[in-house]
């Protein structure tokens, strides 16, 4: 059985002051390929310096909405080439966010749309952090059209989990997924193909049960498929093939189509 943990900061030297014991667990685990994010400037290179020393280990470049109060266009001409990296295999995340207020949220929509214009000149997936922001982030999308998205940890409802299928989006299941009091979620899931699916532990953040309110980490990726097996009515085996399948489609460089 192998596993995708698409979306974690395994990087962060605080969270994982030994970040190789952390993927060795996961690897016994049964997690065979992760994805770290590089959520600004300051954090591309930490990023980047971490997957070159791990073949298994992938990274995503991007923003993050939360830090955009000191986001400016410029900046952008930094991201470009690093798009570039071979192991680099999305651009993100980005995205909107009203639940903090660490970033101005006029500030948040700048940074989004620019980077969703530097997007078009790759053949990567956009990964999108969303968090009490749908009403406004949907819109967003279905002025721009399909393309590869994926909405990173999701944690809407059904009423907005379909009109981003339509749109061609996959969609993290973390954490919270496993929460008793979340049936909302994982009925949002249940309302899409598990074709949209994607599994993510975002650690060191949000711990599925039962190791809720400690550190989270990748090794815990089977619990969170635990439960969408169940969301799924399907065995671990199959929902993990086809998860993986999922993965591995979502997350790979493309070739850019011709103009």
């Amino acid at each position: 059985m192998r596993l995708y943990d698409t979306h974690c900061h395994l990087h962060d030297k605080e969270a994982f002051p030994d970040p190789e014991a952390a993927l060795d667990r996961a690897r016994a685990a049964g997690v065979a390929r992760f994805n770290v994010v590089g959520v600004n400037p300051a954090d591309w290179d930490a990023a980047l310096a971490f997957v070159d020393r791990f073949d298994d280990v992938f990274a995503l470049l991007g923003w993050h909405p939360n830090y955009t109060a000191d986001y400016n266009s410029a900046s952008l001409s930094t991201l470009r080439p690093l798009l570039n990296h071979p192991k680099v295999v999305g651009l993100g995340e980005i995205g909107l966010d009203r639940h903090w207020t660490y970033a101005p949220f006029d500030q948040q929509l700048v940074a989004l749309e620019d980077q969703l214009a530097l997007a078009s000149e790759f053949s990567l997936p956009i990964i999108f952090h969303v968090r009490e922001a749908f009403a406004d982030f949907i819109p967003v999308l279905q002025r721009r059209g399909p393309d590869r998205y994926v909405t990173h940890c999701f944690s809407g409802t059904t009423a907005e989990i379909l009109p981003l299928a339509e749109l061609g989006c996959w969609f993290g299941a973390d954490g919270p997924v496993t929460y008793r009091k979340n049936e909302e979620l994982r009925a949002a899931f249940a309302a899409v193909p598990v074709e949209t699916w994607l599994l993510e532990t975002d650690s060191p953040y949000m711990a599925p049960v039962p190791h809720r309110g400690k550190p989270n980490e990748p090794a815990y990726l089977p619990e969170i498929l635990r439960t969408m097996a169940e969301v799924a009515n399907l065995t671990l085996e199959a929902l993990a093939e086809t998860l993986w399948e999922n993965s591995v489609i979502a997350f790979s460089r493309m070739p850019k189509p011709p103009t």
